[in-house]
Parts: C-alpha cells; sequence; structure tokens
C-alpha cells in the first residue's frame, strides 16, 4: 500500500485524490476527512498541513497530526509500503528522516528524479535534499542511486556520473575532486565526470 499525502499540493485535496485513484496499486490518503470525503480511496484522518514556510524539521516533530508525519508513520509501522507527497520537500524530508529512518551507515538523505533519456532512464540525484555536502555525501549517493537502478529497475552495474563542470577529474570544487578521487578508487562502474548537457544523453 502507498500512503499519499493529500495535504499540501497546490491543486489541493480533491486533485490529489484523484490522480491517487489512477496509479493502479493499493493507496491510502492522509489528509483531512472532511475534504475528502468524497474520495474513492481509503481515508486516514489527518487534518493538518506543513507549510513550505514553515521549518520542517520542528513541524515534523511537533505537529504529530500533520499529514506527512502520519504517512511516514504508516511506512515505519510498516502498514504502507512507500510515501507519495506533493507538498513541503523539507517536510517529507524530515518526516522521513525521524519517523522511517536512514539505512545504517547512511549519513544523508537524497532527493532523486528519473530522467527520461534515449536507451533507458538515468537517475539524477541529490536534487534539492542538501546544500551542503563533504566528499562522503556524494560517494554515498552514487551507491544508493545504484542500489535504487538495480532493484527498481533492473539495471545491472549500472554506470554512473558525477555531476562536474568538466570532464577532467580536476575539475571542479574541492568536495567534487575528492569525491571523484573515492568513486575512481571504489567498486561502482565509475565513468567519471559528466557536465549538464550529459544528463539527457545518458550516462
Amino acid at each position: 500500500m502507498i500512503a499519499l499525502d493529500a495535504n499540501g499540493a497546490d491543486g489541493g485535496p480533491a486533485l490529489v485524490a484523484e490522480g491517487g485513484s489512477l496509479a493502479g496499486c493499493p493507496v491510502t490518503l492522509f489528509g483531512s476527512a472532511a475534504e475528502l470525503a468524497g474520495a474513492a480511496l481509503p481515508v486516514e484522518d489527518a487534518p493538518e498541513t506543513i507549510g513550505n514556510d514553515e521549518d520542517p524539521a520542528l513541524a515534523a516533530r511537533s505537529r504529530e497530526n500533520a499529514s506527512i508525519v502520519r504517512a511516514a508513520k504508516a511506512v515505519a509501522a510498516g502498514e504502507a509500503d512507500g510515501l507519495v507527497s506533493a507538498g513541503s520537500t523539507g517536510a517529507a524530508l524530515a518526516a522521513s528522516v525521524l519517523h522511517i529512518k536512514r539505512i545504517r551507515g547512511v549519513h544523508r538523505p537524497a532527493v532523486a528524479v528519473l530522467a527520461p533519456v534515449p536507451g533507458g532512464p538515468t537517475l539524477l540525484l541529490d536534487v534539492g535534499a542538501n546544500t551542503d555536502v563533504r566528499p562522503e555525501h556524494l560517494v554515498q549517493f552514487a551507491y544508493m542511486g545504484a542500489a535504487f537502478m538495480e532493484a527498481v529497475h533492473g539495471v545491472e552495474f549500472p554506470r554512473i556520473g558525477l555531476l562536474s563542470v568538466g570532464e577532467e577529474a580536476k575539475k571542479g570544487t574541492e568536495v567534487v575532486v575528492a569525491a571523484h578521487e573515492r568513486l575512481a578508487a571504489g567498486s561502482l562502474d565509475f565513468a567519471g565526470n559528466v557536465e549538464g548537457k550529459d544528463i539527457t544523453a545518458g550516462v
């Protein structure tokens, strides 16, 4: 079952509920039962919303009846297999780290997107969870991305590219250069640095 956060989306809860009904898999809505009274899906009453203008970590800790918090708790309890939210990214990350937790040894979460490119999808991460990272974080993102592509898309030994300002190993910030050195010495199929223009062509 997928826990779908019905609050926070620009189109409102009704539009989220309509989209959820097209998912093709079991979905439970987390949001205001009053606003979702006509929904064709099961509803868990969680009327509070964490807005983009709030401190996400503070709100996730203090607002137990917020829809994103309730959805994250459902995943943590094994009642849901995953959660989807179109609300505050910060709130989704904070609630997930607080309740679902990270894999042991993983320092930072990452937001990933699939880019539709010729020959198959390309996964790009991190695209919004972190503003300041260390080399080891970039290396962990590479391993997490590889694991996702193997488990979800069946890509055996996926190629990894490190986004930088040039293809040369010494191009980029100190963090990027150090991450390049570690990835080159690691066990992944590391293709080296890639530039923004390479994303649409695949690594």
